[in-house]
């Protein structure tokens, strides 16, 4: 049994989870005729069988019956935290601080506020928490529906004296990714930001513009440290892909390992054939940030763009030529998806593509995608048997940079 302490009991260097232990959910029962027994424990209880003896010796006591195994995960079990309207539960974070706080949207949460950025996603009841940061280090901020929940749950933030104020330039960031989880890490600096508003939304599913439900909100505040898979600039790391392994375009002190090796036009050469093959596998540490993409439907992000790598294409066949950018032999795996935004190794990629006599003029681009943070990327577009076609696998700002693999598959 997992049992949520509430936030006023906060310690520090460990989490707020205590394992209860229990011998069993029935009632325990002893029946004695003399000095012989043996005993179970399981779910139904305790157990003690006791047989008479004689002077022969007497027969052995009969077994127990065995228990059923652990008893299932249970729902958060604090009290509920947050509250309906601004400035919200006050939460104060230090290093070693570890949180896991019992919330809940429900009916009667009006929805006081929305954020710019995804107004349908944050269209329900909304709970609010007041977060001061008191010193640097690896913060990381998660809310996950608890068990039974039906909750969509949505994250955004609000600067500190706005926290009834969604206009634009106050807004810290929207988070909307997944339907049952968001997540979010990043290298604090209390001097430049002491702390925030948090909203904990009841967000959009197939049934409605919002829901409802319970959820877990975990927050922590670590000592930055080579290998937690943060970048903290605050101890001048220049990349952190969650190990100390060099050799991998992130050193073990996390400097980048640079790479200019097919950083600028014309790029890497590669000979794709029809079919769906794997290019290749490599990273964007280290690399420059030297071409940048051209918004279009597909692309709509404004930043400058990110470290990127470019492949100079010459297809086998001339047909429609379809490259994907993700993990995995195909291409199709997403750390981010799976594991969580803050696992290591998940980036936000941006895939686009010129013609030979525009290699990184992104305003003849043939194609570009930027569709979700959690990737994978694929774009498309008619190729010509021995022409010359230019790749880019960017990111979506400087802090969004990794390994990746590349697939071309080529149909006539």
């Amino acid at each position: 049994m997992r049992s949520f302490l509430p936030y006023a009991f906060a310690l520090t260097a460990m989490p707020l989870f205590l394992a209860s232990l229990s011998t069993g959910c029935g009632d325990d029962t002893t029946t004695t005729q003399s000095t012989s027994s043996s005993t179970s424990s399981g779910m139904g209880g305790t157990t003690t069988t006791t047989t008479s003896t004689s002077s022969s010796g007497g027969t052995g006591g009969v077994g127990g019956t065995g228990g059923t195994g652990g008893m299932p995960p249970m729902a958060c079990m604090g009290p509920k935290t947050g509250t309906d309207t601004c400035d919200g539960e006050v939460i104060t974070l230090t290093q070693g601080t570890n949180l896991s706080l019992c919330g809940e949207i429900t009916e009667s949460n009006n929805d006081d506020y929305q954020d710019p950025f995804c107004p349908a996603a944050s269209a329900g009841g909304d709970n609010v928490y007041d977060v001061a940061v008191t010193q640097p280090g690896t913060f990381r901020v998660k809310v996950e529906r608890d068990l039974d929940s039906t909750l969509n749950p949505t994250l955004y933030f609000r600067l500190p004296g706005s926290c009834t104020d969604g206009s634009l330039g106050v807004s810290g960031g929207c988070y909307d990714f997944f339907p049952d989880k968001e997540e979010i890490c990043d290298d604090w600096d209390p001097t430049f930001l002491p702390g925030f508003h948090l909203f904990v939304d009841g967000g959009p599913d197939g049934n409605g513009p919002s829901t409802t439900g319970d959820y877990v909100l975990s927050m922590s505040l670590e000592a930055a440290a080579c290998g937690d898979g943060v970048i903290n600039f605050t101890t001048n790391e220049e990349c952190d892909d969650g190990n100390t392994t060099s050799g991998d375009g992130c050193s073990s002190t996390c400097e980048a390992e640079t790479n200019s090796l097919f950083d600028l036009c014309n790029g890497e050469p590669l000979f794709p054939a029809q079919g769906l093959a794997l290019m290749g596998t490599s990273n964007t540490n280290g690399y420059g940030d030297d071409y940048i993409w051209a918004p279009t439907a597909s692309c709509q992000g404004t930043e400058v763009g990110g470290h990127d790598r470019v492949y100079r294409v010459t297809p086998q066949i001339s047909g429609t030529l379809t490259a994907t950018v993700g993990l995995g032999p195909d291409c199709q795996t997403s750390i981010c998806a799976s594991e969580g935004t803050c696992a290591p190794g998940c980036w936000d990629y941006v895939l686009w593509a010129t013609d030979a006599n525009d290699c990184g003029n992104a305003l003849n681009q043939l194609d570009c995608s930027d569709d979700f943070n959690a990737g994978p990327e694929t774009i498309s577009f008619p190729v010509t048997a021995a022409s010359d076609y230019h790749i880019f696998v960017d990111g979506y700002d400087a802090f969004e940079f990794g390994t990746f693999n590349l697939c071309i598959d080529i149909q006539p």
